[in-house]
């Protein structure tokens, strides 16, 4: 199994698609890709004043808040969520969220239907998380140890794995992030 660790110190800071405020992008397919043409995107924000979130039509996304509490209306239902807590959603759907807190950090991941899901699997000292064959992520919620790469809070540690394989947590507290390609039925484009 190859292993990058990509810091968070080497991110990059872009405007929200609506323009009300700005994001670091963790992770991008492909390589390059803007916020029209991605095939799935891991991103984070700070959130310091309520807001509209950007519209983002044939997108899955799945919002799981690091840092502070807020309140988040999708589709007219509105969801209280804690450090820790995530909701999935369609991009397509209005959302409207309202820090609690002063303010709010989240983790943003987003697929385009049809083509990639993702999964999201808590661990901690002494876990060992499941990887399938394929690419994804190991996102450090505070510093950790990762299968012997040391990661800072917010780091991300890329996987790319050709069969079943194991990520043991060593220390610390991590999010395994999955994503999975979607499968054509035999005969279909």
């Amino acid at each position: 199994m190859k292993l990058t660790l990509l810091p968070a110190a080497d991110r990059k800071t872009v405007s929200w698609k609506n323009g009300g405020g700005q994001t670091q992008e963790l992770a991008v397919f492909p390589s390059g890709a803007g916020m029209h043409n991605f095939q799935w995107r891991i991103s984070m924000a700070t959130v310091d004043k309520a807001g509209a979130f950007s519209v983002f039509r044939g997108i899955d996304r799945h919002l799981t808040l690091l840092e502070g509490r807020m309140r988040l209306e999708v589709n007219g239902v509105w969801h209280e969520l804690g450090g820790g807590d995530s909701l999935r959603f369609d991009g397509e759907l209005p959302a409207f969220g309202a820090p609690v807190s002063a303010s709010v950090t989240d983790l943003n991941i987003m697929t385009r239907r049809g083509r990639f899901s993702a999964e999201i699997i808590g661990g901690e000292t002494g876990d060992v998380l499941p990887v399938e064959a394929g690419e994804g992520f190991v996102f450090a919620l505070k510093t950790a140890e990762v299968s012997g790469h040391v990661l800072s809070a917010f780091d991300l540690l890329h996987f790319e794995a050709t069969g079943p394989k194991s990520l043991r947590v060593g220390h610390g507290a991590v999010l395994l992030i999955r994503l999975i390609k979607a499968v054509w039925p035999q005969g279909k484009l």
